[in-house]
């Protein structure tokens, strides 16, 4: 399944911008991941920002990532830096994906969150709803109606699988959970983006 969000949504304003040392490009921070080293010499990447130790920002994109562990984190490490790609890849998209996870429980906890079919398609003909989280593996049935409109204004995005996303609420499998925050929202999104972006090795704005 792939859900797109809109530009709106995934384009930050370009503020205080960062240079990507896998292209050579400055780009605002959301667009770049920043992966840090820890004293230990392994590397993480810090998609939930702050973590301690030195950090250099990537473009979550093939190209970028390839070249950002060839020979573009060792330059700006002053280090040798040995990973592999799909390595650093990897570790984007897993680190994405928990991010993700993380402000869906906390809308979950915080009742910014809703499960039930008729309460999101109420609160998306409402405007109250500021993203869709759809499990990747939710029925087709699910999406039609005002669910699918959301798919195709941008205002949706896949996480995880109806088990996955059910036990963040410890209830049963979920197929689709609406957000009304829109801090929580944008950052859902955000982190979706950046692990899209890594997983299909192509950038996404």
């Amino acid at each position: 399944m792939e859900l797109m969000t809109t530009e709106q949504r995934t384009s930050p304003p370009r503020r205080h911008e960062r240079t990507c040392v896998g292209c050579g490009r400055r780009d605002a921070p959301g667009h770049l991941v920043r992966v840090v080293v820890r004293d230990d010499g392994s590397l993480i990447a810090d998609v939930r920002g702050g973590a301690p130790g030195r950090g250099a920002h990537v473009h979550p994109a093939s190209e970028c990532i390839g070249r950002a562990a060839k020979r573009g984190l060792a330059r700006s490490f002053r280090c040798a830096v040995q990973i592999e790609p799909r390595v650093l890849a990897d570790a984007i998209v897993q680190a994405a994906h928990a991010r993700a996870g993380e402000m869906i429980s906390l809308a979950l906890l915080s009742g910014q969150a809703v499960v039930e079919r008729e309460r999101i398609l109420l609160d998306l003909s409402r405007g109250a709803l500021s993203t869709v989280v759809i499990a990747l593996d939710a029925p087709k049935e699910a999406l039609l109606g005002g669910l699918a409109r959301a798919i195709a204004e941008g205002n949706a995005v896949a996480w995880g699988t109806c088990a996955s996303l059910g036990a963040l609420g410890r209830r049963e499998p979920v197929a689709v959970l609406g957000i009304r925050s829109s801090t929580l929202g944008d950052a859902i999104v955000q982190a979706c983006r950046v692990a899209d972006g890594a997983r299909t090795g192509a950038e996404v704005r």
